[in-house]
């Protein structure tokens, strides 16, 4: 799932009210860990992580994506020939 706060409610510490919720959710559903990704720049939500949250966690890292559009593969022109034949 994702979260976002809208920016007119951003600064009233929202997503921590609703992190806390899920959290408490998930606990109570037995689930007994989490995965979270927070974009490098979203400053406001690692100052969130960073000043509240790191005293829970077990580890952290990085990670990296890259995203590049595939190009459309023309269509075949000619009878086709099935594998090996």
């Amino acid at each position: 799932s994702s979260l976002f706060v809208a920016p007119a409610h951003r600064g009233r510490a929202r997503g921590l009210a609703l992190l806390a919720t899920g959290f408490c959710r998930q606990q109570a559903a037995g689930i007994r860990g989490a995965r979270a990704a927070i974009a490098a720049d979203n400053s406001e939500m690692l100052r969130v992580l960073r000043r509240h949250l790191a005293p829970f966690l077990s580890g952290g890292g990085e990670s990296r994506r890259s995203v590049h559009p595939l190009a459309a593969i023309p269509a075949a022109t000619g009878p086709s020939t099935p594998p090996g034949g």
